[in-house]
């Protein structure tokens, strides 16, 4: 290996790692939500249904992220099951 290819190598080695824990961030390798301190992060059940919304879970298909409260859940959220209403679950933890 010759001078340049050392520095070019030396030069483009920190963007290339950059680049790969950014992927690895985006697509779920990084760090993951932590529980944000004092919320209720107890499971709900829907009273229609019986699903069960798992804060740890999350809700993905509603673009909804792990770690995610029941009360910090959208105005709009429903059931992914029935179309219930966040009214129409109670906690079961």
């Amino acid at each position: 290996m010759n001078r340049r290819s050392l520095l070019l190598c030396a030069l483009t080695a920190p963007l290339v790692l950059d680049a790969a824990f950014a992927q690895e961030d985006e697509f779920g390798g990084g760090e993951q939500p932590e529980a944000s301190a004092g919320k209720d992060m107890r499971r709900y059940r829907c009273t229609v249904s019986d699903h069960i919304y798992d804060p740890a879970e999350g809700d993905p298909a509603a673009g909804v992220a792990a770690g995610t409260a029941f009360a910090d859940l959208p105005a709009d959220w429903v059931c992914p099951d029935c179309g219930a209403s966040r009214s129409d679950f109670e906690p079961i933890d």
